[in-house]
């Protein structure tokens, strides 16, 4: 995937104007899209052109099946597990799937954050003036924050390391319940780190602040022999007692002291 690391406009677009055959071959050359497939019977499926269709399909191999579903169907939600996307939102998305031309446009906008969604709509207009519209536009982005939420929560990232100063600390967000009267307010704590210089994070919610729970996310989320800093909570005062050796550093916003 170095490739697509200092991927500009210029080059994204270059792609875009390649054949489609030849643009579909560079996707599988990244693993963006599968090369082979397995029929739900368990055969294998080949990739063929099916008359009357726009795409290609993938067919299945076994003379008692042969199954034939769209070539991108299921290529880019199988996998979607994320609770932020509701049922009927996650149907939409299948029925109106791009193709991997917009897919991969769309994810390119997603990724540089420099473009409005009026602006995505008129650099994606198509020859007969047809654009994506803005609805599918949000369905995507939305979809593409749901990925990158499950790769890291499968691959939590872990900041710090010897010499690098993390400093830690907890949140609280609150909201009216239902947004009406006076009712109980409906509070959610999160916990997380910020590593100073890189602004590498990482933030998760916590049902409890005590030691047993933020010291095993510290553990979880920050290198061994990191400079932790922090303000005095309780929770944090065996830190620095810790097996991965971190040097803790407290603060009580007048001025900074090691916690002895």
């Amino acid at each position: 995937m170095d490739e697509l690391r200092n991927f500009n406009a210029s080059k994204m677009f270059k792609k875009l104007n390649l054949p489609d055959d030849e643009f579909e071959d560079w996707l599988k050359s990244l693993e963006l899209l599968p090369k082979e497939r397995t029929c739900e019977c368990g055969g294998q499926m080949s990739h063929m052109w099916v008359p009357g269709r726009k795409y290609p399909a993938w067919r299945c191999t076994k003379k008692s099946c042969r199954k034939t579903i769209g070539y991108l169907k299921n290529v880019s939600i199988s996998s979607l597990s994320c609770r932020c996307l509701y049922r009927t939102h996650f149907l939409q998305v299948r029925r109106h799937a791009p193709v991997s031309e917009d897919f991969f446009q769309l994810s390119y906008y997603f990724c540089r954050q420099t473009q409005t969604y009026d602006e995505i709509m008129f650099d994606m207009q198509r020859e007969d003036g047809t654009t994506i519209g803005a609805a599918s536009i949000n369905e995507w982005m939305n979809y593409y924050r749901c990925v990158i939420a499950e790769y890291f929560t499968k691959n939590p990232l872990k900041i710090g390391g010897p010499g690098v100063v993390v400093e830690i600390d907890e949140s609280v967000i609150t909201k009216r319940k239902y947004h009406r009267g006076a009712l109980r307010a409906e509070e959610q704590w999160f916990f997380g780190g910020v590593e100073r210089g890189s602004g590498r994070c990482f933030i998760c919610p916590v049902d409890r602040r005590d030691a047993a729970t933020l010291l095993q996310i510290i553990q979880q989320y920050i290198l061994p022999g990191t400079i932790i800093m922090s303000d005095k909570w309780a929770a944090y005062n065996r830190i620095d007692q810790l097996p991965e050796l971190y040097e803790h550093y407290t603060v009580n916003h007048r001025s900074v002291s090691r916690k002895d």
